[in-house]
This record gives structure tokens, sequence and C-alpha cells, in this order.
């Protein structure tokens, strides 16, 4: 489909990082609704030769009509607005209450970019400050106390204020009123509520052809944006776990706590830090400094096993996880002499059987051809090919792993969490890290195991008989233990939205007390996921168990316990005997 080459085909975007850049009326059509509903805000950029070009996206996406003249649209990693908290930016574009915390911080990389629950969240928020705007100007035109009238609309709600704006007419400016409303919360419309972000902005290769007003109203509102995540949606995430909302029992119901609600895991530090001056949250402060601890660990075990020879690798995996979660002070210099050993000795023996094959031929046949000649150069090249592999000091790959000790990966954990995460573990090993946050090395090893997709064996590791004074006696895992690596893929899956719809429609209807509605409603959620998803999902499992805990309650005992029991079953079957949504599945059914 996209066989042509790249230059060539783009008929949108750029190449070069915005140095030269085009458009295309049809992707500025197909983009118009797409950049509505992800809030992107239609721009205009300058190239190099000064001309000025409407974009609809980031300047880094490409649009390429493929073979089949359909229209696709590649490198969406900047489609997001950018985090203002993690950009080298100055000071002066950081709000003094994020100078507070130390904001801007350094980051991995530069593509930290908000996520789009947190933007329909601060979306919705700046719909109601509309809202609430339009009522404080009408209030203000109809009364002549205006300090009166800000007070009385700054204490109604939502609803409250929708209806005083619905009572708008000509007679009371209502086109000035919206004006003002719309200058108020930042909106590209001057009659309507359309708040967008420009997702160019800061970018060093890229010129905005816009004014300095304008630019300053983009990154007011991205400010405000970045406001809100850390001074907001966080607090907001902190009470819902003190209210119960909300009940993380892992480092994974965590992680999707905080996507729920557009928190990015970068942010994990401080939440940690917030969850610890909750005296009642003390164990999802250990949740999540486990996390952190996990996280740091995942991206050490990437770079540790790049350079590591594939032979070797299970040995490699199990040293790493031996000086992780036991205590290893000295680097294993045994495995390497028995390698090297091996491979030297299997080297001189094949040179040994070369050599004297090769006297006894050359005395028995004097008459040799130079074919043949060339033939047993050939075969002694791919010998010593062979050789070269099965010896790893003679290929690219590095040993430098059996030098890893437990004082060295904690060392760098230690520096990955505090760049990572801006938190402070403060522990050298182990046993530190378990005495100060009182976790678990299963617990430890189970995530880290989730995160990188290792399999070991089921058996139950000797973590507590360790003897500081003797190596061997401390390492729990070997060889053995290590029976598969497979690999992680992320993915988006799609998601039905009248299911949801109906779903959240009937916990409503369930709070208000309607069961028999609410019921009907969450079974209509039920077979369209079904449809959707098919027979077995998570997702279709949570309607089930809601569905029996309305049969249980409206007197059906014999159906909610039947549905609970398909909800167990299609737990198990899909997240596994040891997951926490399994564990609640099992308390239901006692």
């Amino acid at each position: 489909i996209l066989e042509k080459e790249q230059e060539q085909s783009v008929v949108y975007g750029s190449t070069d990082f915005g140095k030269t850049c085009v458009t295309n009326e049809k992707y500025k059509e197909l983009l118009e609704k797409v950049s509505a509903m992800l809030k992107i805000k239609p721009h205009t950029i300058k190239t190099e030769k000064g001309d000025v070009v409407e974009l609809l996206t980031a300047v880094e996406c490409k649009g390429i009509v493929g073979n089949d003249g359909r229209h696709y649209l590649l490198d969406l990693l900047r489609m997001m607005p950018p985090d203002l908290n993690y950009l080298p930016v100055d000071v002066e574009h950081i709000s003094p209450a994020m100078k507070q915390f130390d904001y801007p911080k350094t980051h991995k990389h530069r593509l930290c970019c908000l996520r789009q629950e947190l933007i329909d969240a601060f979306i919705e928020q700046k719909y109601v400050d509309f809202y609430r705007s339009i009522a404080l100007n009408l209030s203000k035109l109809r009364s002549s106390e205006s300090s009166t009238a800000t007070d009385t609309t700054q204490q109604t709600n939502v609803e409250e204020a929708k209806r005083i704006v619905n009572e708008i007419s000509v007679e009371d400016n209502s086109r000035e009123i919206i004006q003002s409303a719309c200058r108020a919360i930042g909106s590209v419309k001057d009659n309507e509520f359309d708040v967008r972000f420009n997702p160019d902005l800061f970018q060093p290769h890229v010129t905005l052809n816009q004014t300095s007003a304008e630019i300053a109203a983009d990154i007011k509102l991205l400010k405000e944006a970045a406001e809100y995540l850390v001074l907001k949606q966080i607090p907001l995430m902190i009470q819902d776990f003190q209210d119960h909302s909300a009940v993380p029992v892992d480092g994974e119901s965590l992680s999707e706590a905080m996507h729920s609600r557009g928190i990015n895991i970068r942010y994990l530090g401080r939440v940690a830090q917030l969850l610890n001056q909750q005296p009642a949250l003390f164990y999802l402060h250990d949740i999540a400094v486990t996390e952190i601890l996990c996280r740091s660990a995942k991206h050490l075990f990437r770079s540790y096993i790049q350079s590591v020879p594939i032979h070797l690798l299970s040995f490699s995996i199990s040293h790493f996880l031996n000086c992780l979660l036991t205590i290893i002070n000295s680097p294993s210099l045994d495995y390497l002499s028995d390698e090297l050993f091996t491979s030297s000795a299997s080297a001189t023996s094949t040179n040994n059987g070369t050599t004297n094959t090769n006297t006894n031929q050359s005395s028995s046949s004097s008459n040799v051809t130079n074919s043949s000649t060339q033939k047993s150069a050939n075969k002694k090249k791919n010998k010593k090919h062979q050789q070269r592999k099965q010896n790893p000091l003679m290929r690219n790959e590095s040993l430098d792993f059996l030098s890893l000790t437990s004082k060295a990966i904690w060392s760098q954990l230690t520096n990955e969490a505090k760049s990572r995460y801006n938190f402070d573990l403060n522990c050298d090993d182990i046993d530190s890290f378990i005495e100060k946050y009182n976790v678990r090395r299963t617990c430890i090893l189970r995530s880290l195991c989730l995160k990188t997709g290792l399999q070991l064996s089921m058996r139950e590791f000797q973590f507590d008989q360790t003897n500081k004074s003797n190596r061997t006696a401390n390492e729990c895992f070997n060889e053995d233990d290590i029976i598969n690596i497979y690999p992680l893929i992320k993915q988006v899956p799609p998601k039905p939205s009248d299911a949801y719809q109906f779903f959240t429609t009937g916990q409503q209807k369930i709070q208000q007390g309607l069961l028999r509605e609410g019921f009907e409603l969450i079974s209509e959620a039920h077979n369209l996921l079904n449809n959707v998803y098919g027979p077995m999902h998570p997702e279709i499992s949570m309607c089930l168990r809601l569905l029996a805990r309305l049969n249980y309650i409206m007197g059906d005992y014999h159906e909610a316990l039947y549905t609970q029991h398909k909800a167990v079953m299609m737990s198990e079957r899909v997240l596994g005997v040891d997951h926490p949504q399994t564990a609640t599945e099992y308390v239901r059914v006692i």
C-alpha cells in the first residue's frame, strides 16, 4: 500500500521537522472532524522558504495516499498537547503554583504529552466555567449590586447556571455576554464554546505564523492544563481513594486508576508523596513505592539484556534477579572462568583435529587440485567462524553483566527512580527496602515478571534462607528457573461507546434506587459488550458481577449465584487466578 518513496508520496505534513511542509485540501477536510474531537487547534506554520501552511495536526504527522486510494496518517506521537511540567522551557512559562513543586522537571525524552482523559476532564471543567461566566455577566446586567450577584452565581451549581443562560435574550446583549465568556476561557471561536490546544508549541524546529497575543493565549491554556493536572486531578484521585470509590490493590490497578483520570505514570512520585501525607492510605503508599521500584527495575532490565549473549541469557536473568532480590556482594566470576575454559578447550581440540586430518591427507595424496585446496580453505574458514560464534569473547557481545552486584543494581535503581519519577528510594539493598516499606519479595517478583514478560518455574523460592557470608547460598534463582521471555504488546482496545453509556446510565439508576431499570440497562450493556468483544472479556465479567449483585438485592438468589459463578470462571480464564479482580470475584461468591 505504501511502497512509494516517502518524500514523493507525502502530500500532507513535513518530513524534515518543519523545514518544508505541504498541505492537502482532502486531508484538511478529513481531519477537520478529527481535530475537533481531539481538541487540536488549526494553526499555521512558516517554512524556511517563507511559505505559510495551515495544519490540523502536529507538524510531524505525515499524510500519504496509498496505492489503494485511501488516505493514511502516520507519525502520531505529538498529536496530544505537550506537558509543560516536563519540558525544558523558560521559568516564565510556569505558573507560580507549579514553581513551588520544582517544575519544570527534566525527563528522559521530549515526548511528554498530556493524556486524552486529562484533556476531556479539563475541557469539561472549562465548560462549567464557561456557563458560570455567562451566568455571572447576565446577573450583573440584571442586578444593580454586582457583588451580590457574584456571590450568588458562584454558589449556584451547573444546572442553575445553564438555566440562567437559557434565559438570555437579545435585550440582554447576549452576543457581548457570550463573547466575553469565550475570551475568558480561551475559546477558539468568539460566539461558542470551542477550546483547543496547539500541539506545535515549544517545538524548537517549528516557526508558528501567529501573533504574539495568539501564542500567549495558547501558552496560557497549556499552562492551565498542566496546573489542573497537578493541583486538581491528582488530589481528586487521592480523595477517591479515601472515599473508597476506587480501591487499587496492586501496581497494575493503581496504574489503571491513574490512566483513567489522565494522570501519566511519570507523576507516580508525586502521587506517592501525597499518599504519604494520608496515614489512612499507608497501604497505597507502599503499593506506589513498589510500583516505582518495579518500573525502575524494568528499565534497567531492558538495557541490561541488550548486550547479553544469547546462550547466556538464562544465567544472566537469574543473576539479575539474585542481585535484585537477594544480597550478592561479589561478581559471578566462577561461571566466566568455566565458560572460557570450555570454549578454549573445544577450540583447541577442533584445531588439533583439523591439523591431524590435513597432515594425513597431505601424506596420502600428493596430487591435489586447486579446486580441492580452495574447498578445504573454505571449510577452515567456516569452522573458524563457528568457533568465533561459540566463544563469547570473540563476538561483539559483552560479559559485563557478570560483574553486577546488589550494591551496583540498587544504586542504579535509586538514580532511575529519581530521574524518572522524582522519588527518593533511600535504600541500599532489598533488606532495607523491605524493612522500610513492609513489602514482600514475591510481590516485587510478580510485578517485575508481568512488566518484563518473564516466565519462571513454579516453586517456592527461599528468600529468607540467605547467608551474607556465602554467595552461593544467597542465589535463590538459577538457570533452570528461567523458562521463557514473551513479548509484551501494548494496544488500545476498541471501546463500544453505546455499551459504556448504557452501563454508566445503569449505575446512575441503581444509585437512585431504580433497580429494575438499572438491571435492564446493565443487561443491554452486557449484550453489546458480548457482540463487540466476544464471550470472554474482563468488561463482560464486570457486567456479570453487577448483574449478580442486582439479582441478590432483588431476591433472586439462585440466579445471583449462577451469574456470579460465570463471572468467576470468566475472570479466571481471562485475567488469571492471581489477578486482584479474580480475588474480588471469589469474595463475592463467598
